[in-house]
């Protein structure tokens, strides 16, 4: 068993996704990232609101929560990014690959 969890979160628009997702990858935090668009309604400040938006989803290691939370909440343009996490059971070969591709595991 691993400590690897998933994560996504959605961003107004695709070059914010990108951009965290840039951001996110150099500094090993992630190993991959997936980006999504997709249509969101929701309730915010008594109105309910019909946006596109586009979801980064990516899988990391328990430990760099922190982490990743600071550096998503330096580009996203929302005053609460909505991040959602999730466990991940892997096949045995990705879930090392993910791990060895990580800031702690690095070996670069």
């Amino acid at each position: 068993m691993n400590d690897l969890i998933g994560f996504s979160v959605s961003f107004p628009d695709q070059e914010t996704a990108h951009q965290a997702a840039y951001v996110l990858l150099e500094k090993k935090l992630i190993a991959r990232a997936h980006i999504c668009p997709h249509e969101s309604i929701y309730s915010w400040e008594g109105k309910i609101n019909h946006d596109q938006e586009y979801t980064l989803s990516a899988k990391t290691e328990k430990s760099l929560v922190s982490e990743i939370e600071q550096e998503i909440k330096t580009v996203h343009p929302n005053k609460i990014p909505g991040i959602y996490y999730f466990p991940i059971e892997a096949e045995h070969n990705y879930a090392q690959w993910t791990i060895d591709s990580l800031k702690k595991n690095s070996r670069e």
